[in-house]
């Protein structure tokens, strides 16, 4: 028999209805309603729709070219900040992406990769070259 847990309040989220087997209907303190696996959320896996990831950023941080300015909101890819890059235009960018450095500009000066300034490295035949044609 499977446990009612509506109205029951498990980090952020609170529970509102079951929609089928083991997934339930949750209300995170944000707002937002998501529909989550309940065992996922009663073993404290998840907390919160994900708006907790925002914390991970302050307003005024600085990754690369682009400073946080504010949330905006909470996208697929995570929350979504609103971000003003050095060059003065600014972008809505999901925070994960310049957490792990994907994205650290814009996009005005493409990726954050640094200039090369040395020839490329000599390209290394993975086998042993092959003894020329012999002729005669």
């Amino acid at each position: 028999m499977a446990v009612d847990i509506t109205g029951r309040t498990f980090g952020r989220l609170t529970a509102i209805a079951r929609e089928d087997g083991s997934r339930w209907l949750f209300k995170c303190a944000c707002g937002t309603e998501k529909v989550l696996d309940s065992r996922s959320v009663r073993y404290r896996k998840t907390l919160s729709c994900g708006c907790l990831r925002q914390i991970e950023i302050a307003p005024g941080q600085r990754f690369g070219q682009l400073t946080a300015s504010h949330y905006v909101n909470h996208g697929k890819n995570g929350a979504r900040w609103f971000f003003q890059c050095d060059c003065g235009s600014g972008k809505i960018i999901a925070s994960s992406y310049v957490r792990s450095g994907l994205r650290t500009s814009c996009g005005c000066r493409g990726p954050a990769t640094t200039a090369q300034t040395t020839e490329p490295a000599a390209v290394v035949w993975p086998f042993p070259k092959w003894p020329k044609e012999r002729s005669g």
